[in-house]
C-alpha cells in the first residue's frame, strides 16, 4: 500500500494558471481551516465561509463548505486566480487531513463555477516572498498588510488572505 508521503511526494506541483497574466480580472487570497476558511479578493471583497460546529460528520462539513464556496464564487469575476495556502503536514494526522479535504472541496467548487484557476501557495514561499521572513507569525503578517495594505479585520485569517492575494499578484508579474 502507498503512504500518504509518498502519494503526496508523486503528485504533480502547482503551475501558474493558462491563461496569460494581463487576462487574469481578479487575485483571491483563501487560507483555509478544518471548519472554516477566508478569502480576501483584491477589488475589496473579503468574507469568511462556513464557521462550522466542529461536531458536524465530515461529509457534512464538505457538503456545506462545497456550497458556501460555490456561492461565494458567484461573486467574483470570470478570470479569477484563487492562491490557496498549500496545507501543512502537521503532527495532528486528522488536522493535516481535515485542511487538506477543506482545499481540495474549495478546489472542486472553482472547477465546477468555471473560469477560476487555482494556485496552491507553499508557506514559507509566500510569507519570505511578501513579509519578507519565511517564518512570519500571525502579528507579523497583521502588521505588513495594516502598513503596507491599510487593511484592518476582526479576525486574523484575513491578513493571512489579503497578503497570499498580493503572492497572487507577484506570481503573475503585476
Amino acid at each position: 500500500m502507498t503512504s500518504f508521503t509518498e502519494l503526496t511526494l508523486a503528485m504533480p506541483k502547482p503551475s501558474q494558471p493558462d491563461l496569460p497574466p494581463e487576462q487574469i480580472e481578479a487575485v483571491v487570497g483563501v487560507d483555509t481551516a478544518s471548519d472554516r476558511w477566508h478569502m480576501y479578493c483584491d477589488n475589496g471583497l473579503y468574507q469568511c465561509v462556513s464557521k462550522l460546529h466542529k461536531d458536524i460528520p465530515a461529509i457534512q462539513k464538505r457538503y456545506t463548505l462545497y456550497h458556501a464556496a460555490r456561492t461565494a464564487f458567484a461573486n467574483l469575476p470570470y478570470r479569477t486566480m484563487l492562491v490557496i495556502e498549500e496545507p501543512l503536514a502537521l503532527k495532528n494526522g486528522k488536522t493535516t487531513r481535515l485542511l487538506s479535504m477543506a482545499c481540495g472541496v474549495i478546489e472542486a467548487a472553482s472547477y465546477d463555477q468555471g473560469g477560476i484557476y487555482v494556485y496552491y501557495a507553499d508557506v514559507s514561499q509566500w510569507k519570505k516572498e511578501v513579509i519578507g521572513n519565511g517564518n512570519a507569525d500571525k502579528n507579523m503578517i497583521k502588521m505588513w498588510v495594516t502598513l503596507n495594505m491599510g487593511l484592518t479585520f476582526d479576525e486574523p485569517d484575513y491578513y493571512d488572505a489579503a497578503a497570499l492575494s498580493i503572492y497572487g499578484h507577484r506570481l503573475l508579474g503585476r
